[in-house]
């Protein structure tokens, strides 16, 4: 069918026949949503803002940050010896 995975169709009977068609132009439809993903990444830059301290964090963010610094360390300790 030509037609990538999450293509947007147009799905309709003619003449007892089944016919598929793309709603969108292919390149149309990959360009808008690339232009999504760079609108979405600026907004997300824009919106960064230093992480919470650690004692804010809910469980899984502190052992998340456990688990780095305990890799770090041992890390540290190896190129030590």
């Amino acid at each position: 069918m030509g037609m990538r995975p999450g293509t947007v169709v147009d799905i309709r009977i003619e003449d007892g026949r089944l016919i598929i068609e793309s709603e969108q132009d292919p390149e149309e439809f990959w360009e808008n949503h690339l232009e999504m993903i760079r609108e979405m990444s600026e907004e997300r830059h824009e919106e960064d803002r230093p992480a919470p301290p650690y004692e804010e964090m809910d469980a899984l963010g502190r052992s998340h940050i456990d688990s780095i610094q305990e890799m770090a360390k041992r890390a540290e300790s190896k190129r030590c010896e």
